[in-house]
């Protein structure tokens, strides 16, 4: 009787610190193409990937942190709130970055 109450015990515990749950998220670029951004949870070390409209999802809880990286975009992070699970869509806006060239060379052919 003692390990099921335990057990009991621990797995409602465990119930109330684990409120995981999949995050429904969409990436906006300022007309960019939003597609391929890498979105990683760093608490869970989850990871995914942006469609072309900018959607993703990924497994997150409270307090988790995602890092959004892309070559043409600047580094992002977004800590998840209660908020965010909340909703139904979390919307980060990322800023696209500007690649400066150093030099351009033409050449006739």
């Amino acid at each position: 009787m003692k390990i099921n109450f335990l057990f009991a015990c621990f797995f409602i515990v465990q119930l109330a610190f684990s409120q995981e749950k999949i995050i429904h998220g969409k990436v906006t670029g300022g007309g960019n193409n939003v597609e391929g951004i890498n979105v990683v949870n760093l608490v869970n070390e989850k990871s995914a990937v942006t469609h072309a409209s900018g959607e993703f999802r990924i497994m997150a809880k409270e307090d988790d942190l995602l890092v959004l990286s892309a070559l043409n975009f600047e580094y992002k992070r977004k800590i998840i709130d209660t908020d965010d699970l909340k909703s139904e869509v979390v919307i980060i806006d990322m800023i696209p970055k500007a690649n400066q060239l150093d030099e351009v060379e033409i050449t006739k052919y």
